[in-house]
C-alpha cells in the first residue's frame, strides 16, 4: 500500500517540484494542503488519511507551529518533516513537533531516507543539517550537567539510535535499568523525548556525527 504524503507551506515552484520527484517513486501518493494558519473541517477528513506532512521554509514560525500542533491533534499518527535554512529558529522550533529536520539543500533521496525513517517510529536529520548546527552550537557555552559516568554512556549510545535492549547488552545492564536512565536523562536535560536528548548531547559535546 502507498504511503500518503502531505505537502504543506511550499510556494507553487518548489510543490511542482517534490511532485515531479515523487511521481517517479510508485511507493508514495502526495497531495497538497493549501497554506493556511487554521485547518478547516472539510480538510480534517482528508488529513486523518496521511502518513506523512513535510513542510517547508517557516515564514511566520508561531502560525507555523499552531497548525501542526493542530494536524496532530486531528491526526495524532501523523508524521511530519520539516524542512529549512535557518538554524537559529527554525530547527530549534522544528524539535519541538517534528520527526525529522532536512536542510533545504538536501537532495531527494536524504527526503526518502527521512520518510522511512520517520514511519519507522524513529527521529532523523540529515548529515548536513546536523554538523552545521553542532558548528553553531560549539559557540555556546556548555551546561553543567551531572550527569554520572553511566548517564553520559547512556545518553551517546541512545545518541547512536541504539535500543534499550541494545545498549543494556553492550553496558552489561538490564532493559530496565537503561529506562531508569533514560528517564533520569529526561528529567536532568530537562528534554521531553529523543530529540531533546540529542540537542542537549550535541551542546555538551558528548557525540560527533561522522
Amino acid at each position: 500500500m502507498k504511503k500518503k504524503i502531505l505537502l504543506y507551506n511550499f510556494s507553487n515552484l518548489q510543490s511542482e517540484g517534490l511532485f515531479l520527484l515523487f511521481e517517479r517513486n510508485q511507493k508514495y501518493h502526495v497531495e497538497l494542503l493549501p497554506i493556511q494558519s487554521e485547518i478547516e473541517s472539510k480538510k480534517k477528513r482528508t488529513i486523518e488519511k496521511f502518513d506523512v506532512l513535510i513542510h517547508g521554509n517557516l515564514e511566520n514560525t508561531e502560525n507555523t507551529a499552531q497548525t501542526l500542533k493542530n494536524i496532530q491533534s486531528i491526526n495524532p499518527g501523523i508524521k511530519i518533516i520539516t524542512i529549512g535554512k535557518d538554524y537559529d529558529q527554525e530547527l530549534i522550533q522544528a524539535l519541538t513537533y517534528s520527526n525529522a529536520f532536512l536542510d533545504a539543500s538536501a537532495d531527494f533521496n536524504i527526503l526518502v531516507k527521512a520518510i522511512s525513517k520517520v514511519i519507522s517510529e524513529e527521529f532523523f536529520i540529515d548529515p548536513y543539517a546536523a554538523n552545521t548546527y553542532i558548528k553553531l552550537l560549539k559557540n555556546e557555552k556548555p551546561k553543567n550537567t551531572h550527569l554520572t559516568k553511566r548517564e553520559v554512556e547512556v545518553l551517546k549510545l541512545i545518541c547512536n539510535d541504539q535500543t534499550s535492549k541494545e545498549i543494556g547488552s553492550e553496558l552489561k545492564i538490564s532493559s530496565r535499568t537503561v529506562e531508569n536512565h533514560r528517564k533520569n536523562l529526561l528529567k536532568k536535560t530537562n528534554s521531553r523525548g529523543t530529540a531533546g536528548l540529542l540537542l542537549y548531547a550535541i551542546k555538551n559535546d558528548l557525540f560527533k556525527i561522522d
